[in-house]
C-alpha cells in the first residue's frame, strides 16, 4: 500500500484520524462520468494525500471510522 500515515492535519486546520477495521484491495472497478469511461483502478506512483493525511497508494475499500477535531 505504500507509506501511510493516518494520522494528521488536512487542508482546513483539522486533525483528522482515520480507523480502518478492514481494508481490502479492489481489484476490478467501473467508473464512468458523463459517459466517459475512467478506466481501471491503478496503484499510484506516489501516495496520493489529504494535508499530512498520506492514503494508500493502491486502491482498497476500507471500512472503519474518521475523525475530525478543530485545532485551536
Amino acid at each position: 500500500m505504500g507509506d501511510i500515515d493516518l494520522l494528521g492535519t488536512v487542508p482546513n486546520g483539522q486533525l483528522g484520524i482515520l480507523l480502518p477495521r478492514r481494508m481490502l484491495p479492489v481489484v476490478a472497478s467501473r467508473a464512468v462520468l458523463g459517459g466517459q469511461d475512467l478506466g481501471e483502478p491503478v496503484r499510484a506512483r506516489e501516495n496520493p494525500a489529504i494535508g499530512a493525511l498520506r492514503l494508500p497508494a493502491r486502491p482498497v475499500f476500507a471500512l472503519g471510522t474518521g475523525y475530525f477535531a478543530a485545532v485551536q
